[in-house]
């Protein structure tokens, strides 16, 4: 299980920039021959040469064609797969992450492979959406729910992911975002009216985090001995906050970021382990 871990790991930290692989559940391994270099980008290319009197009667087939070989991909080696499968944007932070990380060689044998590996996709909650906020250009957006299964020496093993998929100005899809809905949210890779609100809340608590921090910066005996403060936690500088926040908000969940001793950002919930967290002002 070694080998998931790592890759696990490096998906999570590159989610943080745009892609990730259900935080710290990305599931699933194959061999690099299955999944590697030009065999994955080709299995990938469905045939778009249709008219459209001819397409599929389930319009996220191709979709989840693509997002299961991208599953695969990315828990087998560390090769050229996982990029092709995924927009020039993340493709450049993926290929920083991986040569930071490194390559783990202890899962290489065929027979240390997990087996019985299945993806079932939840055709209800899964969907075309209005919009994801990337740079690149594309023509329709997809939101996949989906769940992983397989065997493993411990036994059967389930995870859950989220994976938003882009229709390319090549007529390709391609992975935009893996991870959790809640990370997609913080990321702002997604928005919506929920999240809109969401973001009003974050700004708040953030401007109300200024006028804190300018006040306690004056107090000598006071000092942000932190990179990061808790909404949960007791502390001078949270009880100041909340002293200045609406009635509504006193409750809520966030955490304080600091930079160099300087406020940086906030990120709100309604509470902690809401779907729902948004990041003001947003991290570009």
């Amino acid at each position: 299980m070694k080998k998931i871990t790592a890759v696990a790991a490096l998906l999570c930290a590159a989610g943080m920039t745009g892609c990730s692989l259900g935080g710290s559940d990305g599931d699933k391994a194959q061999t690099s021959a299955d999944a590697g270099g030009e065999a994955v980008s080709q299995e990938t290319r469905t045939d778009h040469n249709v008219s459209s009197e001819e397409e599929p009667a389930d319009p996220l087939a191709e979709a989840e064609e693509v997002a299961a070989m991208y599953l695969k991909a990315a828990n087998a080696e560390f090769d050229q797969s996982m990029v092709k499968l995924m927009t020039d944007d993340y493709a450049a932070e993926y290929e920083y992450m991986k040569q930071n990380i490194g390559h783990d060689d202890e899962y290489g044998d065929e027979e240390e492979q997990l087996s019985g590996v299945k993806y079932n996709f939840d055709k209800e909650k899964s969907g075309f959406i209005d919009k994801v906020n990337i740079e690149e250009e594309y023509s329709k957006a997809a939101e996949l729910y989906v769940t992983v299964s397989y065997d493993s020496s411990e036994g059967d093993v389930t995870s859950s992911q989220y994976i938003l998929m882009v229709l390319d100005k090549d007529n390709d899809w391609k992975v935009c975002f893996a991870g959790t809905k809640a990370q997609a949210y913080t990321d702002g890779i997604i928005t919506d009216e929920n999240s809109e609100a969401a973001f009003a809340n974050a700004q708040v608590v953030f401007e109300s985090a200024q006028k804190a921090y300018d006040e306690l910066s004056k107090d000598k005996d006071y000092k942000f001995d932190y990179l990061n403060y808790i909404s949960t936690e007791k502390d001078k500088f949270i009880e100041k906050i909340k002293s200045e926040l609406p009635n509504e908000l006193k409750e809520s969940y966030f955490t304080v970021f600091l930079d160099n001793g300087k406020l940086d950002y906030v990120v709100w919930s309604e509470q902690m382990g809401a779907e729902i967290s948004v990041t003001y002002p947003e991290k570009k």
